[in-house]
């Protein structure tokens, strides 16, 4: 999708778009079953199944068009070496069809450019329920132990005495 979003945070945008996603994931599968792992994984049965990915052309300090883009695997086939990391929905639900998906998705994420610049605490809270790194030990982004996210979508990562917030990278356990 392209918005035209005002001032946001494209951290908590990408966490947003991550919650939207979640909670559609939830309501095909009628239950509480999806994970967020920072900074733009959805994970199903601690395996992947969507990812967010969020890219901003600027105009000075605020972002002039927004490219929003979510992929989910809904019916796919996983091959076999990737079985172990990757899902699809289909393997929970088999009648499900893409579109069920889409129905869902699509009216919320086109209303997530819309909303604060930075996460509501009901959306910081709903994505620490989901927050799949939480309390486990990183080497990268930075090491030290996953602690949730920031209001502006950065992980929070403790290390001994101090917690530094980190806004990019991608995520490797110890």
């Amino acid at each position: 999708m392209l918005l035209r979003p005002g001032h946001v945070a494209l951290g908590a945008l990408s966490v947003r778009a991550g919650l939207i996603v979640a909670d559609a994931v939830d309501e095909v599968l009628q239950q509480p079953a999806a994970r967020l792992k920072w900074p733009n994984d959805v994970l199903l049965d601690d395996r992947k199944l969507a990812g967010v990915l969020c890219e901003a052309r600027w105009q000075g300090e605020s972002p002039d068009w927004l490219a929003l883009g979510v992929g989910v695997n809904v019916c796919n086939e996983i091959p076999a070496e990737l079985s172990g990391r990757a899902v699809a929905l289909c393997e929970f639900a088999p009648e499900l069809r893409r579109v069920d998906v889409l129905d869902r998705l699509v009216p919320a994420l086109a209303a997530v450019a819309t909303g604060r610049p930075t996460l509501t605490e009901a959306e910081c809270r709903a994505f620490a329920e989901r927050d799949w790194l939480r309390g486990r030990d990183l080497r990268a982004p930075a090491a030290g132990r996953a602690r949730g996210v920031t209001p502006d979508g950065a992980l929070l990562v403790e290390m001994g005495a101090d917690t530094v917030a980190v806004r990019e990278g991608h995520v490797e356990l110890v």
